[in-house]
């Protein structure tokens, strides 16, 4: 009777924390969906910062056209949905997307511009690739930010890769391959998305309507000309949380190796992969908490959390070696949350160099000084 009595106090507990994380969804949700009617932004290059997120009127009668189509050609899915297998409806997302990031990417060319931290990284990769060390240890900007290496090494290899089998290609034409794999990146996101949706739900037809809501999912698409760490580490991302799902329904060691390597390479890839890292370290904790601790699943959470810690760090280990020069700590993570407490040039939580990259410079590149400037904000 006591069992019973803490089962359906924890299946109460379970219902208001569901309805309350539902509401609150709901309402930030509508708010964006309404917003999305009459505002859109683009990304301006006529500043002195290079880049600027411009929020402007959207067409709202265009938005209503569009939204009855689309809410149309959902209906009418809902109710053939039965008739159209996952696979089919998966290997459609999965062309459609290809042919569409094919046409945009051949379309875009060499007509798009790289800036700021896009542009760092690709030069000093491709410099790297031709043997140029050199250039690479003598910038600041990887002294300020030496958590961008793991991105210049997965370019430097792909640049190597393209130099090996077309020795003369143009710097040019090795980003618009790589703009090609983050295309296959993307495409490997959208199958662990849906593979994670029938984990989580246990329902095919939820795998459908999310394969399908990924049809309209086009600012994913485009983006695939960015080259930047964000679609290969949020593509590795995700795979690590289909992975360690998998591990906590089957408790195979494989999964949690394979989650570890993947969060891993996320995070080398870029920083704020971690947010990833710390999210399934708590439910790794829930998990054990609720299921009695067991040995096995505990040494996979300190090997998946080793491995992050690990593997994000070689990349910088690699060009220290290569270049003979300490790129130290960088600008501190709290720089950039007293950053995110202050007012910007365009609005609060703007980027601003304030307790960033001035203070850094000032400081003479030192971390600590940083830090404990930033604590002051």
């Amino acid at each position: 009777m006591k069992t019973e009595i803490n089962i359906k106090n924890d299946t109460t507990f379970s219902d208001i924390a569901v309805t309350i994380v539902a509401v609150i969804l709901f309402v930030f949700m509508t708010y964006l969906a309404g917003a999305a009617f009459f505002e859109t932004t683009t990304i301006s290059t006529h500043n002195a910062s290079g880049e600027l997120v411009v929020v402007m009127k959207d067409n709202i009668f265009l938005n209503i056209i569009l939204s009855v189509i689309m809410l149309s050609f959902l209906y009418f899915f809902y109710r053939h949905r039965d008739d159209i297998s996952l696979k089919r409806i998966e290997t459609a997302l999965l062309l459609f997307t290809l042919i569409l990031g094919v046409v945009f990417i051949v379309s875009v060319k060499l007509c798009a511009p790289w800036y700021t931290d896009s542009y760092y990284v690709t030069s000093a990769a491709f410099k790297a690739a031709k043997g140029d060390i050199f250039a690479l240890s003598q910038s600041n900007y990887f002294i300020r930010y030496p958590f961008q290496l793991g991105f210049v090494l997965y370019e430097e290899i792909f640049f190597r890769i393209c130099m090996l089998c077309f020795p003369s290609i143009p710097e040019g034409y090795c980003c618009l391959a790589l703009q090609g794999v983050n295309l296959l990146w993307l495409m490997l996101e959208y199958h662990a998305l849906i593979n994670l949706a029938g984990r989580l739900f246990l329902s095919v037809r939820v795998q459908k309507m999310t394969a399908l809501l990924m049809f309209f999912c086009m600012p994913a698409v485009l983006s695939c000309t960015f080259i930047y760490g964000n679609i290969p580490a949020f593509s590795l991302g995700v795979t690590a949380i289909w992975m360690f799902v998998e591990f906590l329904e089957k408790k195979q060691l494989k999964n949690a190796i394979f989650c570890a390597i993947f969060l891993g390479m996320a995070v080398a890839l870029k920083l704020n992969l971690l947010i990833f890292l710390v999210a399934i370290c708590i439910v790794w904790i829930i998990d054990m908490l609720n299921n009695n601790f067991k040995i096995k699943s505990f040494l996979c959470l300190v090997l998946t959390v080793l491995c992050v810690l690990a593997v994000s760090k070689i990349p910088v280990k690699i060009y220290e070696t290569r270049s003979g020069k300490d790129f130290g700590e960088g600008i501190p993570m709290i720089a950039w949350m007293a950053m995110g407490f202050s007012d910007g040039h365009a609005g609060p939580g703007w980027y601003k160099e304030d307790n960033t990259v001035t203070y850094f410079s000032k400081s003479g590149n030192d971390s600590k000084a940083t830090a404990v400037n930033a604590r002051r904000v």
